[in-house]
């Protein structure tokens, strides 16, 4: 090997390395985020079903009433 072949390796070698070391930490990143978004939208789904349960049994409890009275007022 001449002195400037090695010298070109080393070089080639010094910036290879943090372009690598700086693909993986953006792929960390990346994932980090996505783990973000997906915890969000499973928050999101979960908070959404909520709400709806507590909308359905206010809907039943409501009607239930709504048939009581009926039944107090007309009779069956």
């Amino acid at each position: 090997m001449t002195r400037r072949t090695l010298i070109l390796a080393l070089v080639a070698s010094v910036v290879a390395l943090p372009a690598a070391a700086t693909e993986g930490a953006v792929q960390r990143a990346g994932r980090a985020v996505e783990r973000g978004a997906k915890r969000t939208g499973e928050a999101v789904e979960r908070g959404a079903h909520r709400t709806g349960s507590a909308l359905e049994r206010a809907a039943n409890w409501t009607g239930e009433r709504l048939r009581r009275a009926g039944r107090w007022a007309f009779g069956d």
